[in-house]
């Protein structure tokens, strides 16, 4: 599944785990599954001068029931390179009027409605913290996030 993050590390996330969903999706949270937005954005008011933060924006993504193309989802499959991860995240926090950016990947098999990526930008002013958030999504997505989407079959008849 690749390393953790300093969050994982100082949440106490330990790398593990089966890579199997719950029973039923967000029925049950797993250790792996325990970090949350309220985590990313707590981390970043421990961290930051507020005499330099006017806003923490934030994005939240889950599993969409449909493809792009608009065919039934199953589950996502995700991995990333943390290496990527990490110098994404360092480009992303010398931008101008960005105090701290922090984000985690759901890694292993995401069901429907799973959270799947979480990101939280702090900042001066929204016209320098929105895009860098932006950025910052599409970027890790494009770079850094592996994922295989698992379509639903459509039921045929057996003749």
């Amino acid at each position: 599944m690749g390393r953790f993050t300093s969050l994982d590390r100082a949440r106490g996330v330990r790398a593990g785990g089966n890579g199997r969903p719950p029973a039923r999706a967000n029925a049950e949270r797993k250790e792996h599954d325990a970090v949350t937005l309220n985590d990313l954005v707590n981390k970043i008011k421990r961290q930051v001068d507020f005499s330099r933060v006017g806003m923490i924006a934030c994005h939240n993504g889950v599993v969409r029931g449909t493809s792009r193309a608009g065919e039934a989802v199953e589950c996502l499959d995700i991995d990333v390179d943390t290496e990527i991860w990490d110098r994404i995240l360092q480009e992303m926090r010398t931008e101008p009027g960005i105090a701290a950016v922090e984000a985690y990947l759901f890694r292993g098999r995401r069901r429907v409605g799973d959270d799947v990526m979480l990101i939280a930008v702090a900042g001066d002013i929204r016209e320098n913290v929105l895009p860098v958030l932006e950025k910052t999504l599409n970027r890790l997505k494009k770079e850094a996030v592996k994922k295989g989407e698992k379509l639903l079959m459509p039921d045929i008849p057996i003749a």
